[in-house]
């Protein structure tokens, strides 16, 4: 009941932690390229309201994913900034801390969700789409994204809380997203933490090669795609808490300790390059190129039915 209690004040200690970091324009930002990449030049067709719906996955795994890393980055980093992993616990108890992070991220997601298929309905209406108004399909992807998104924020909250510098957790959580996004194209599984949208889009997509024809159509969820969903919630959400709970984070932080002392002071290497030698700046130069490297390979060889054995389908 005490940490109940709490919430509110927890709550509160994070916006204003968060009261020049822009959050709310983030999320404007986000909305808006939604409403770019949903609506903006799209005649209307038949299956409008399915277009839209089966977009929403695609687009969000990349936009909802970084979104969710940047207000989850700015959670974690005001600690790691000011030092105060230690004099937090003194005020409140670390459970407390990290539920309040939590709720702090599931407020701004809901907010985002919700302006998101607010603006979906009135687009459509507007629009003038064929048909009823798809209140369901829209309840399950607002769903959808809402379980989604807490399993990317709480993943990206370990990263920040694993990495004191926000740039390496930032460029893991921008790997794990383009991950999911190349994902999609080879399979709807959740195969990672930011497959998850994915697997749960009510809207399923049908190629026929011989006549070069998508259709769009209803697919069942099935009980095994709910249920790998809610093990990525609830087991990243147990070990957040069991990290933030029972680790010291000092202890806990990669890279944060002593380095070993180089045995010789001189190198051959550029002064620019040493100073680099131990820099995070390096994992997304390195990470990006291999994601899209392994699963572009492997999406060419299982389309060979639509592409060809050329340098521009390769390169596609």
């Amino acid at each position: 009941m005490n940490l109940i209690a709490t919430f509110p004040t927890l709550i509160d200690v994070e916006f204003k932690k968060s009261r020049h970091k822009h959050s709310l324009l983030l999320l404007a930002i986000a909305v808006l390229f939604n409403y770019f990449y949903l609506f903006h030049g799209n005649t209307p067709d038949q299956q409008a309201w399915y277009n839209v719906l089966y977009a929403i996955p695609l687009i969000d795994t990349l936009i909802l994913s970084v979104l969710m890393a940047v207000i989850a980055s700015q959670s974690v980093d005001m600690e790691h900034k000011g030092a105060m992993w230690n004099l937090l616990p003194t005020l409140e108890s670390r459970a407390s801390i990290y539920l309040g992070k939590l709720l702090y991220g599931f407020i701004h997601l809901t907010l985002f969700c919700l302006l998101q298929m607010g603006m979906v309905i009135l687009m459509g209406v507007r629009l003038g789409y064929e048909g009823n108004i798809p209140f369901s399909l829209i309840g399950i992807t607002f769903l959808a994204e809402l379980v989604s998104g807490m399993i990317v924020y709480q993943v990206q909250c370990l990263l920040s809380l694993l990495f004191p510098s926000q740039f390496a957790a930032l460029s893991i959580g921008f790997g794990g997203t383009l991950t999911g996004l190349f994902l999609a194209y080879v399979s709807t599984t959740a195969w990672t933490p930011w497959s998850v949208l994915l697997s749960l889009s009510p809207i399923g997509m049908d190629y026929q090669s011989a006549t070069r024809t998508v259709t769009l159509f209803l697919r069942r969820i099935t009980p095994l795609e709910i249920l790998t969903a809610l093990i990525y919630l609830f087991s990243i959400s147990l070990l957040g808490l069991y990290l933030f709970t029972k680790t010291e984070p000092g202890a806990l932080s990669i890279g944060a300790g002593r380095y070993k002392a180089s045995r010789s002071v001189h190198s051959a290497l550029p002064v620019e390059l040493i100073k680099l030698k131990r820099n995070p700046i390096w994992i997304p130069f390195l990470l990006i190129p291999l994601i899209s490297a392994v699963i572009g390979t492997f999406n060419f060889t299982q389309n060979q039915g639509v592409l060809q054995n050329t340098w521009a389908d390769l390169w596609t």
